[in-house]
């Protein structure tokens, strides 16, 4: 679009008029003797001002030979939906009314997300209860300290971070009773399982313990 030029144009905005009754337009009717409605300067310039108010936000430059800048100024000013947008894959799934920006952090670094991550606990009897989660499908006790994970949605691939922390509890005691460290299980030098949608986990302890009855383990999977 471009502001308007005609040799008739002024340099300067007229002055606004005052704000009358709201109202809409009409081709008038001769047999009840309405007129038409009048097409003032003041209305238009209020709809020429309201569009280019809209390019100079995007940081686009009005231009005659252009009918496509509001539809670019509000892609640079909204995340455009669309097949064509080179967001659309992000935004898809999002709620209509959601706002979407792109979260600011300091430095160079990537930021990467946890894609799932559970708490249990396992009990002297080896029941395993479920303290909280996400994308965890089931865990399964394979033997003493000995778990697999299997994820509701799958991993991007098998070539994803995995940390393991765990505390075994004394029933004798009021806290952790022995320090113990996590990560896969390993058979033969290489790991048991770890693929994009399971992975077998082992704790180690440290501090091994006949009083020792359960323990609480969190796993967090990160890519």
């Amino acid at each position: 679009m471009y502001q308007y030029d005609h040799a008739t144009a002024v340099a300067a905005r007229p002055a606004r008029g005052s704000a009358g009754t709201a109202g809409w337009f009409t081709d008038g009717d001769a047999g009840v003797n309405l007129p038409p409605t009048v097409l003032v300067a003041n209305f238009l310039n209020m709809l020429q001002a309201e569009l280019l108010a809209v390019l100079t936000a995007g940081a686009v430059t009005p231009s005659k030979t252009n009918d496509a800048q509001l539809l670019a100024a509000m892609q640079a000013l909204f995340l455009a939906k669309t097949a064509k947008a080179a967001d659309s894959e992000l935004l898809d799934g999002l709620d209509s009314t959601a706002f979407v920006r792109r979260d600011v952090y300091p430095g160079a670094a990537p930021i990467y997300a946890v894609r799932a991550w559970c708490e249990f606990v396992e009990a002297s009897d080896g029941a395993i209860t479920l303290i909280g989660g996400g994308n965890v499908a089931s865990v399964t006790r394979n033997a003493r300290n000995d778990y697999t994970l299997t994820f509701d949605a799958d991993m991007p691939s098998a070539g994803y971070g995995l940390h393991v922390t765990a505390a075994q509890l004394d029933p004798s005691q009021s806290g952790p009773s022995a320090t113990m460290t996590g990560g896969l299980h390993i058979s033969a030098g290489t790991p048991s399982l770890k693929s994009a949608h399971a992975v077998r986990v082992q704790i180690s302890d440290n501090n091994a313990d006949a009083t020792i009855v359960a323990a609480r383990v969190s796993v967090s999977i990160i890519c």
